[in-house]
């Protein structure tokens, strides 16, 4: 049975942590999106919650098609995770900016 550091010099890349820091990253890219949205909208005057919902079902079809298309014929074979969730993790960042937005308009 190998160890971590021999699984590590086989793989380059802890399965586990990767999983984690994509996890992490899939979340935040999501809320930190569609926060820069309203920051921008905010700014402009123009924030509407119809642009909003029109922005989430951007959002929602390209998770989609990025997490159950591309990663599966695109990505590094070593660092393909679960399709369904890193789907998960984007929209619960998805999820938590809207609570952001709601909360502090």
């Amino acid at each position: 049975m190998p160890n971590r550091r021999e699984k590590l010099a086989a793989n380059s890349i802890d399965p586990k942590f990767f999983n984690e820091v994509s996890q992490f990253a899939h979340f935040f890219s999501a809320a930190i999106v569609y926060q820069s949205f309203r920051m921008v909208a905010v700014r402009l005057r123009k924030f509407s919650w119809r642009w909003t919902w029109m922005l989430v079902a951007c959002g929602v079809a390209l998770a989609a098609w990025k997490e159950f298309w591309y990663d599966k014929h695109d990505e590094n074979k070593a660092t393909l995770g679960s399709d369904l969730e890193d789907f998960t993790f984007y929209m619960l960042g998805i999820g938590y900016a809207l609570i952001l937005i709601w909360v502090c308009q």
